[in-house]
């Protein structure tokens, strides 16, 4: 493999080539007489050599001159010349001489050669071998007389070849409409010339897989669609479903189908038409609110003709997603963005608050919170706020007092409580007590707020809830790090790479036996780290200016040079 790799590569040296074209290996002699770069000298040490594999490379390599091609031609070896009749470069005069070859797939090959003459293609379209009449039939130079004679072929594959040709005309595939077999008609039914009253036909064909290329088609009538969304079989009610052109009241039907990926398929392509059609108006808009089904609801939620009603409704939906994009909506009317405000979920609260809608009294008291430098006597006031979203960014703000951070950290919603611990002011004997709170998110934001006692760390890096391992020991390694060590271990025993691990491996205070351990990483980043870390030894660069990966050597020489 690694010698055929360096004969297919173009930056090989000609001296390299002329090795690799006496190889051993049938596929090495072949893929090195196929490289460009080898010289017409070669090529000619290649002919007299009599080797079958390398000429087989020299009929593939696109410089091979037409001489030399005229010779490999008359190849003992069928696939030389089947190369040599697919070579793009071939001349006609040689293409006439393989067009009566022996061997079928000679032939088939000349039939599919864009150099091929028409005249050759004619004589080609009346051979024995069906392989090289479909080749024949597919051909882009092959005229339309000839194309007519093929449709009566006694096989299927040449007249499916001429069903599948992108410029067949309306004509012929009206032709190929009664066709006896399957796959014709359902090349038919795919086509992009076939007309619409051709698809309406074959709507009606025996076969399912051709009635799904009718429901697949975007030409198919709405007429047809509807009649297809009732066919038999469900995989044809599945591709009605998925077209775009369907009536969004048969989509609404096949949103009740039987089948579940029918019923999901139906709905998807609901929902897409309810989004991209503008024009919806607010009383459909208002009847789908109605459906109880939360991606329909979502899509409602996202249209911008949705009335304020509706709206109001959709913003207590239990799904957040749903909540989401109400909260986004421009429209939304200032009473649901109140309630959105006080919304249990952070991502629909900060939502609510950037939408144009959002009440003025709260407006006034988010300019006052975006204050870094609001006096502390607001902040008490705010303090008291009935806005969830208002207490917790003064829970967070820079500027708060301990005593008002205190009253917070009592707070009957848990979103305050955790904002409390997540500001780098709050002191650490607060964090001590907020340790004790139910929710564990406010544990793990205590093990990641810097002011967090070192003992309570150390007690949180033994816990084996790993969120708040994880938080604790990197609070430590960036504040203690000889603390951190023993727990490094324990915390890193996986080899799995890992973001924790990569940030460890980056620090310059990371013990050395630590990164010495781990330099035979399966991730290259966190070789990269190991390497360019001022803390690694240096017996595991120099391991590392070795390694496979380009990047990891030069930051382990970079590191080295520096250090000498």
């Amino acid at each position: 493999m690694v010698r055929k790799n360096i004969a297919k590569n173009s930056i090989t040296p000609i001296s390299i080539l002329k090795q690799l074209v006496g190889d051993r290996s049938f596929s090495v002699r072949s893929t090195a007489a196929a490289n460009p770069n080898i010289s017409r000298s070669l090529m000619q040490k290649i002919l007299l050599c009599k080797d079958s594999s390398a000429s087989a490379g020299l009929a593939e390599n696109p410089n091979t001159p037409t001489k030399i091609l005229k010779q490999l031609a008359v190849d003992k070896a069928k696939y030389v010349r089947q190369k040599v009749a697919q070579h793009p470069y071939t001349p006609a005069k040689i293409l006439v001489r393989l067009a009566k070859d022996e061997n079928e797939w000679v032939r088939s090959f000349v039939a599919s050669n864009f150099n091929t003459p028409i005249y050759i293609l004619e004589q080609l379209s009346k051979d024995e071998n069906k392989n090289v009449r479909a080749q024949v039939a597919a051909h882009p130079n092959t005229s339309t007389t000839i194309l007519e004679q093929l449709l009566n072929d006694p096989d299927s594959s040449v007249r499916k070849a001429i069903a599948m040709r992108s410029d067949t005309s309306a004509s012929i595939l009206t032709q190929l409409l009664e066709d006896r077999s399957d796959s014709v008609r359902e090349s038919v039914a795919l086509h992009a010339n076939t007309p619409t009253n051709t698809l309406e036909k074959l709507a009606t064909d025996e076969n399912c897989f051709v009635r799904i290329a009718v429901a697949k088609h975007p030409h198919t009538s709405t007429i047809t669609l509807t009649q297809l969304a009732t066919d038999e079989e469900c995989f044809v009610r599945q591709t009605v479903a998925t077209n775009f052109n369907t009536p969004a009241s048969i989509l609404q039907r096949l949103t009740k189908d039987k089948y579940s990926f029918v019923r999901n398929a139906a709905l998807e392509n609901f929902c897409q038409s309810i989004i991209f059609d503008r024009n919806t108006p607010a009383t459909t808009l208002q009847q789908l609110a109605e459906i109880e089904d939360w991606r329909i609801s979502l899509s409602v939620a996202r249209h911008p003709n949705t009335p304020a009603t509706v709206l109001e409704n959709l913003a207590k939906h239990p799904i957040w997603k749903v909540r989401l994009v109400v909260a986004r909506n421009s429209n939304t009317p200032e009473t649901a963005i109140s309630q959105l405000v006080e919304d249990k979920d952070k991502k629909i609260r900060e939502a609510a608050i950037a939408n144009p809608n959002l009440p003025q009294n709260i407006q006034i008291q988010m300019q006052l919170l975006n204050n870094p430098n609001t006096a502390t006597t607001q902040l008490a006031e705010l303090a008291n706020s009935q806005w969830i979203a208002i207490r917790e960014r003064v829970a967070l703000h820079p500027n708060t007092p301990t005593s008002i951070l205190e009253k917070l950290a009592q707070d009957k919603t848990v979103a305050v409580r955790l904002a409390v611990a997540q500001n780098f002011r709050t002191p650490g004997n607060f964090l001590d007590k907020l340790v004790e709170d139910k929710d564990e998110k406010i544990a793990i934001a205590v093990a990641a707020n810097p002011n967090t006692p070192v003992t309570l760390l150390e007690e949180f890096a033994r816990n084996k809830n790993k969120p708040l391992q994880g938080a604790s020991v990197r609070n430590l390694f960036s504040q203690y790090p000889d603390k951190a060590v023993p727990f490094l271990e324990g915390y890193l025993k996986s080899a799995k790479p890992s973001f924790t691990r990569l940030l460890i491996f980056l620090n310059p205070l990371a013990p050395s036996a630590f990164l010495a351990k781990n330099y035979r990483s399966l991730a290259w980043l966190e070789r990269y780290a190991i390497a360019q870390n001022s803390n690694t030894p240096i017996n595991t660069l120099k391991h590392l200016t070795q390694d496979s990966n380009s990047v990891v050597r030069a930051a382990a020489k970079a590191n080295l040079q520096q250090r000498s």
